[in-house]
Order: C-alpha cells, then structure tokens, then sequence
C-alpha cells in the first residue's frame, strides 16, 4: 500500500511524531513475537528529531503523551493499529493489533518522506533559527549541514540520514537537562493550571490528556460524573443528582469516585467529599495544589 500522500499530508513536526513512534514500535517488534506490545510514553527515538524535540524542552508541561495520542491516532486511522489504551500508572501505553505488513510498507515510505520534507524546511527556512537566544540554535545549524546529505543517503540506505542525527543526541540531551534546571527552579505562576479533566464523549476520563478511566454509557457513574463535569467547583447534594440522574444512587459518593478512578492523591486533589455533598474541582491551577497542600500527584500503587 502506497502512504505517500497520507504523509505528504502531514506537517514536519507531525512527521516527526508519528517517525518517533514507530521507531520505538519498530524496537519493540524486534523482541516480541506478538503483534500487540506494550512501549513506554516517553519515546526513546524523539531526541532523533530535533523539532519534535525542541517542542518537548521548551514547554513547562510535558508534551510527550500529546505527541503521543497525535500519532497513534493517525496509525489507527489509517489502520495500521487496530486500538491503543494509556496506563497513566505504569506510564505505558498498550498498542493492540499492529498490521505487521502495512507498518513496514509505512515504515519504507516515511523515510524518505522526512528527508525530503526535512530539506525543504530548511531551504525555505520554516524552522526557526533568526532567534539569537534560541537554546537551540547550535544544533540546528548542525542538521541544516546534515539535511542535503541525509537526503541523498537515506535513497541508499533508508536509515542512513537518519543514523548521523543520532549523534547529536547527547547535545539535545544536556540542554534538556539544563532547561528542565531552570523550569524546576522556576516558581510557578499560581493561576498557571498544572492537571486539567477532560472528559470525552466515549467516555473516557482524561488527565492531562491521558486515559485515567473509562465509564459504561449511561451507568451510575456515567450519569453522575457527567453531571459534575457540566458543573465543576460546586457543591452538589445527594439529592441534587438523584434528581439529575433521574434514580437513587446505589453506592456512596466516595465509591463512585473511586470507581471513576479516583484515588489517594488523585481524590484530594480533585474531589471534596462527605456522606451528602461533593464538589469536583476541575481545573487545577498551582494555587489551588498550594492551599490543599500537595505538590505534584503521586500515582496510586
């Protein structure tokens, strides 16, 4: 199957994402005899791609689960995947179902795709690199030089172009270190929202974008969280959504909250309890984290 105009149609950056991924899959399928596998949020193969990687350093949130959720997105839409599901626990993410044909026909076609897309970014000057005080402006001048290269040698040998970014990847990440220094030493703005719920019409929980839970359409807990997700930092009675959900409740409130997988750090942060009354707070900013007195979440063990 021919992919070169589902990836003509994707921008550098996106390229980049979805190049990223499947490296890392690719990793994972020289060790597995499986076609499901299980590969770790963070990608291993994204300091390869500097654009994509200048995306990760610069931003005080962590970017990686949305790149992430971005390219997968895009296998399973052209069905190379058949489904994916994130374990915010673990901070992995399970991938069901790999077409093992098709990703190496994607895997062929992507190769070339990026050198050919990377050396037209450069020659039209699309990436940024006028900025004096850009923290990456060393590297990049060292990828404009490797850009006409790449190109002819990834016709030869498709890696090829690819395998001489590897080596600045020490660069990219010492200065990610260095960033990530000064964010951590960096006060937090107090209306700056650090964790945000969203809440998706498949029903599924997400924070910071990343799969927490997933209701069952017009269950208990579906009507319930849905009614507090229209209605975030208010308190609501018992008796309030009774008569929203149209019956009594069959379990108490700290039941259904930790049945929406909502636990420990994840419950105080969030929620606010008692036998009759509950209040959902939703987004969180830094000065909220302050006043309830925690820092970051911890995962429930």
């Amino acid at each position: 199957m021919d992919y070169s105009k589902s990836l003509d149609s994707l921008s550098l950056l996106n390229l980049e994402k979805v190049y990223a991924l499947i490296l890392d899959i690719d990793d994972k399928l020289q060790v597995s005899p499986s076609n499901s596998i299980s590969i770790s949020i963070r990608s291993v193969n994204a300091p390869k791609f500097l654009l994509l990687q200048s995306r990760i350093v610069v931003s005080i949130s962590d970017r990686q689960e949305e790149f992430r959720r971005d390219a997968l997105d895009y296998l399973k839409n052209i069905e190379i995947i058949k489904n994916y599901y994130f374990n915010v626990g673990e901070s992995t993410i399970a991938i069901v179902k790999i077409d093992i044909g098709k990703f190496n026909e994607l895997k062929k076609g992507i190769v070339l795709n990026y050198d050919e897309k990377l050396k037209k970014e450069v020659s039209t000057k699309n990436m940024p690199t006028n900025n004096k005080n850009d923290p990456l402006k060393d590297i990049r001048a060292k990828l404009e030089a490797l850009a006409t290269s790449a190109t002819k040698e990834g016709q030869k040998e498709p890696l090829a172009g690819l395998s001489k970014l590897t080596s600045l990847i020490g660069e990219v990440e010492l200065l990610k270190k260095q960033m990530q220094e000064q964010i951590d030493n960096k006060p937090a703005n107090a209306s700056q929202i650090i964790y945000e719920i969203k809440y998706t019409m498949a029903g599924e929980i997400l924070l910071n974008n990343i799969l927490l839970s997933k209701t069952n359409f017009q269950g208990e807990n579906d009507k319930v969280f849905t009614y507090l997700f229209e209605n975030p930092n208010k308190e609501i009675s018992v008796k309030d959504l009774e008569q929203k959900t149209g019956k009594a409740l069959t379990k108490p409130l700290h039941k259904i909250v930790e049945n929406l997988g909502f636990k420990g750090d994840y419950r105080k942060v969030f929620f606010k309890i008692s036998k009759e009354y509950i209040l959902f707070r939703n987004p969180i900013t830094q000065q909220e984290l302050d006043k309830i007195g925690i820092s970051r979440i911890k995962h429930p063990s």
